[in-house]
């Protein structure tokens, strides 16, 4: 009668408990290099929150990471020290945000439901020429959208990103969660 297949196979001599030992190693120095990554990525950080770059040392060679100042929105990236991309504001969000403003609050809906203190502007979704009218040449102005809810919001944010903007945000749940969130209007 023929042998049985051995569950497990030696490879080349090498013991199972010799195996172990090996795979404890690796896996102790890719937890050693994970608290090294770690304690790199949190010296990057010192700096983030004071507008400047914080050197970040890689061998022999310090780095710069870069901090937006004000913060980007959730969902912005910062490139170049400016915030990119498309964001997304809750009301509370906005509110702090409206505190020392940094950007153009248009009203997309129209007819208007109600006004966000703070809004430059009420021009349709549908009227783009007079939205890019409006904010000019300044692609890298920062621009917060609102609507009702937020689908005309979204909508003309992505429509700004692809006629080059690059700084566009809009506000989650629009004037309805301002009014529900019982936030001031104007």
């Amino acid at each position: 009668m023929p042998e049985a297949e051995p569950t497990s196979r030696v490879v080349e001599g090498v013991s199972s408990q010799r195996r172990c030992q090996v795979v404890g190693k690796m896996l102790n120095f890719g937890f050693v290099w994970g608290l090294l990554l770690s304690l790199v990525l949190l010296v990057g950080c010192k700096g983030a929150g004071s507008g400047e770059a914080a050197p970040v040392a890689r061998g022999d060679v310090a780095v710069a990471v870069e901090a937006c100042e004000p913060a980007c929105f959730p969902g912005q990236r910062c490139r170049g020290g400016r915030c990119t991309g498309l964001g997304v504001l809750s009301v509370e969000a906005l509110q702090a945000a409206l505190m020392s403003p940094h950007f153009v609050l248009v009203n997309v809906r129209v007819p208007s439901l109600g006004t966000i203190p703070g809004t430059a502007a009420t021009i349709s979704n549908e009227a783009m020429e007079d939205l890019v009218a409006f904010l000019g040449p300044h692609k890298d102005r920062a621009v917060v959208l609102y609507c009702r809810t937020s689908p005309r919001a979204l909508q003309a944010a992505e429509a700004l990103l692809a006629l080059g903007y690059e700084n566009v945000s809009y506000v989650e749940g629009g004037i309805t969660a301002w009014q529900a969130a019982a936030l001031p209007e104007e």
